[in-house]
């Protein structure tokens, strides 16, 4: 082989690499684009928008092994944390890895809701996984630690 058909056979290889290279990039970011885009289009609801702190007969939450009554003077600041929470489609996304913690909210007319965020963009609300606003949702983790690390809500981030 000749010195120019190396260089010509180097050269070729080198642009299929940066061609490939750019195609996975471009998938990635159409990827991320079109959740985005799905996300964006979706019909944000707010499941808690009418829940107010007198409608709460109790609430408990728990992490891991332990567990904690949320007093009354938490309870107004757990309410305002749900009625935050907005949420789009249901979605189940990828098992996650690490530590969840779960608000267990009973309601004077009988019902349990049950509310645990997961991830940072996404909430399980009575079961069910759904793409929802992250900074809400991270407010209910902040929240739940706070509860259980501290023994009470710390209103400061």
């Amino acid at each position: 082989m000749t010195a120019k058909r190396i260089i010509t056979c180097i050269v070729l290889i080198l642009v299929l690499a940066v061609c490939e290279v750019l195609g996975i990039i471009g998938y990635k970011l159409y990827r991320e684009r079109s959740e985005q885009t799905a996300i964006d289009e979706a019909e944000p609801k707010t499941p808690f928008s009418e829940l107010k702190a007198d409608d709460v007969s109790g609430a408990a939450i728990e992490l891991l092994d332990k567990s904690a009554e949320i007093s009354e003077a938490e309870a107004e600041p757990l309410v305002k944390l749900l009625r935050e929470i907005v949420i789009y489609e249901e979605y189940e996304p990828e098992p996650l890895v690490g530590d969840g913690g779960t608000v267990t909210v009973s309601l004077k007319d009988g019902t349990t809701v049950t509310v645990a965020p997961y991830g940072l963009m996404y909430v399980r609300i009575n079961g069910v996984c759904y793409k929802a606003w992250q900074e809400p949702v991270e407010n209910l983790d902040y929240f739940i630690y706070s509860i259980i690390a501290n023994g009470g809500y710390n209103y400061e981030k």
